[in-house]
């Protein structure tokens, strides 16, 4: 499979506007750009275009003139990441991080590397799941570290993104078989803390508790909690060392999408079934469903749409 990648004319931002994860820099899908083409075509709006072979559903993430896309062969044996000039188009690294002999099974709508990078000055951060998690020199292309001990059956295929937290990087793992958290060392790669899910999925087909999502990290009455969606239950943590601080159970399956905070209210959305949609307040501990939930709703709610939030209205599509 042979997919295309281009930049839109009217949309380079300028070296200090970065990308660096999944939904941008707050995490949140606003961009600072004032000037956004509302067309397109091979003509027109498009400075140029590359074709770039393999399946990667990654978004990209910028950081200067660098732009980086997470990439894997169809069938999953080579993970690795593509580096281009924003200017020109022109590949500064086409790198393989990992050869994969015996890849896992994955889903005909996912790929092998649909987990969006994390980029800072200096270093990315690339993660395929349990298959591994690299740190590379964006300057180099050389890794300076990388994981393949972390362990997950996706069943299949992953989702979820990395993030950055100080000097953690901060990996979801909801398969079949496990459902965890942990943090890395960012510069190291060693493991800092580690915490198991203590969501009741009611079943013990692993299928039902699968999730997607990548959390989000919020400011909430003066400390930092970190929101952490999943299959049947959403979890905020300690970002620091990982101690659950509230949950709430809300049915569904395969939670794909980031949380937001909007007037002082976290909103979430559950994927496949559940309450698909709803709005919880942050002070709480333990199990706070039947408590803190302010509303609910299932009425045209998309199960992976991500939320954009302007003013006090949220869309989805």
């Amino acid at each position: 499979m042979t997919l295309y990648f281009c930049i839109l004319l009217s949309f380079l931002p300028a070296a200090d506007l970065n990308w660096p994860s999944y939904r941008g820099p707050s995490g949140d899908g606003h961009a600072e750009a004032a000037k956004l083409p509302s067309k397109w075509s091979e003509s027109e709006n498009i400075r140029w275009k590359i074709a770039v072979p393999g399946k990667a559903w990654a978004s990209p993430v910028v950081w200067g003139n660098q732009v980086w896309l997470s990439n894997a062969t169809e069938d999953g044996k080579k993970l690795g990441a593509l580096a281009v000039d924003k200017d020109t188009g022109k590949i500064i690294h086409d790198i393989t991080l990992f050869e994969i002999e015996k890849p896992m099974f994955i889903w005909k709508t996912n790929s092998y590397a649909s987990s969006t990078p994390v980029i800072e000055e200096g270093r990315i951060y690339l993660h395929y799941g349990s298959a591994g998690t690299a740190c590379v020199d964006t300057k180099t292309g050389k890794t300076i570290w990388a994981r393949q001990d972390l362990p997950c059956n996706h069943w299949r295929g992953p989702g979820s993104s990395p993030i950055l937290f100080k000097d953690f990087l901060i990996l979801t793992f909801d398969g079949y078989d496990m459902q965890y958290v942990t943090a890395l060392d960012k510069k190291t790669g060693n493991s800092i803390w580690k915490t198991n899910r203590t969501i009741d999925y009611k079943t013990d087909n692993g299928d039902l508790k699968k999730g997607f999502s990548t959390p989000a990290i919020f400011e909430i009455n003066g400390e930092l909690q970190m929101i952490s969606p999943t299959a049947v239950g959403t979890v905020a943590y300690n970002p620091e060392n990982g101690q659950e601080l509230w949950k709430v159970h809300h049915g569904g399956m395969n939670a794909a999408c980031r949380p937001l905070l909007v007037q002082g209210k976290v909103l979430v959305t559950t994927g496949d079934g559940g309450w698909k949609f709803f709005a919880v307040r942050p002070d709480g501990q333990g199990d706070v469903s039947n408590t803190h939930v302010e509303w609910k709703t299932v009425k045209g709610v998309p199960s992976r749409s991500s939320l954009l939030a302007i003013k006090d209205r949220v869309f989805c599509s």
